[in-house]
């Protein structure tokens, strides 16, 4: 969700790029299914390719020279937690393409009371309590944190600073303090946690 007050830019998404599916990571049979943006044939023409992802703390890397993926690369993809960035490194002839994406729940978490509640609950706990002299003054601040498997609030921490100590501590106890989330789900219905970032910035001359 994202919104605008008094010159000031909020946003909370998940923290990923270019968002793939469980479903659509296990049926994955050549690179195009996993970087739908780019073209089949170029893919398909690559020197060499390169997935690589972190599993348990450990990066693991598999190489190959087609846009076929064979079955290690095809192992190391089902075994990617949620949350998880995929990078795929790519070479054809003197080109170099780095790309990564992030599997995510089938059903990713919600604030419980929707769209326009959060608005609401971000604007009058922090938009509200900010002064115009310091908003101008703000930095791009960012504040990452868990929606655990119970929709609560887990490991809220400051990954950017507004460059105010004060602010920081209002925008981590405001996060802290947020209502319980519906959780998000795998494929099977099984809770799992989700990471987000609550973003917030002067956009003001």
């Amino acid at each position: 969700m994202s919104g605008f007050a008094q010159n000031v830019n909020y946003l909370v998404r998940g923290r990923y790029s270019n968002p793939i599916k469980k479903e659509k990571l296990n049926e994955a049979k050549v690179l195009s299914d996993l970087m739908p943006d780019y073209s089949t044939n170029w893919i398909m023409s690559c020197d060499t390719v390169e997935i690589l992802s972190i599993c348990k703390g450990k990066t693991l890397s598999i190489k190959s020279t087609s846009g076929d993926l064979n079955q290690e690369q095809k192992n190391l993809l089902n075994t990617i937690d949620f949350g998880s960035e995929i990078i795929i490194n790519l070479v054809y002839k003197y080109t170099r393409v780095h790309y990564s994406t992030t599997l995510v729940p089938e059903l990713e978490a919600e604030y419980a009371g929707g769209y326009q509640q959060m608005k609401n609950f971000l604007y009058e706990q922090v938009i509200n309590k900010i002064s115009e002299t310091k908003i101008k003054q703000l930095q791009q601040a960012i504040v990452s944190f868990i929606v655990n498997e119970h929709g609560e609030i887990a490991n809220a921490q400051i990954y950017t600073s507004s460059g105010d100590r004060k602010i920081d501590k209002l925008l981590l106890d405001v996060i802290n303090k947020m209502p319980k989330w519906k959780p998000a789900e795998n494929s099977k219905g099984i809770k799992v946690k989700q990471e987000f970032e609550f973003s917030l910035g002067n956009v003001g001359c």
